[in-house]
């Protein structure tokens, strides 16, 4: 399995990779082509360098990648430079909800209209997503169900001391108002 190849110790946990992939085709399936992306800093996280990873093998041409620290600033300073290197783009699938939400309000200070003008994906599935304007369309990551298994799997090795096995819990993509199919220009 995927944990059994990448980690050393029993895991409980998502696969990156299938996170990015899920976000990648559900924007292709809007029939977006011209799609950048922003992500936080991939030097100093395995997590992120994964979903770039399968974004990258996923696109058939050069994709473009804005890299930015995961707050809402440094996130809208990353969009004005994602729109200046793709002003053709259709969409920004964001590899986090945070650079997500702050993409959304520099578009917005812009005049963008989000999705008539441009489709937003977030990754995280934060719960401020739902009440966003529009709601954010996000990646829903098993952060709680995560804690829950891990607590078990701990308690379950110390009272057995039988190794867990690895735990690849599911993704869903939760559809909101932020992604749409692109206008025709």
């Amino acid at each position: 399995s995927y944990f059994d190849s990448v980690y050393e110790f029993p895991t409980v946990g998502y696969d990156n990779m299938l996170a990015a992939k899920a976000s990648w085709d559900h924007l292709v399936a809007l029939g977006h082509r011209r799609i950048v992306v922003l992500s936080g800093p991939s030097d100093t996280n395995e997590r992120t360098r994964a979903r770039l990873r399968q974004l990258h093998s996923a696109s058939k041409e050069q994709l473009p990648v804005v890299e930015a620290p995961l707050d809402y600033a440094s996130a809208a300073e990353a969009t004005l430079k994602a729109l200046e290197i793709a002003p053709e783009a259709t969409a920004l699938l964001c590899l986090s909800d945070v650079l997500a939400q702050g993409a959304m309000l520099q578009l917005a200070a812009r005049g963008f209209s989000i999705p008539n003008d441009i489709s937003v994906i977030g990754m995280d599935d934060l719960p401020s997503s739902a009440s966003f304007h529009p709601p954010l369309t996000s990646i829903h990551l098993p952060v709680e169900e995560m804690g829950e298994e891990a607590a078990n799997a701990m308690s379950g090795w110390i009272e057995t001391g039988i190794d867990p096995e690895p735990v690849n819990l599911g993704l869903k993509i939760c559809v909101r108002g932020s992604t749409a199919k692109p206008r025709k220009r």
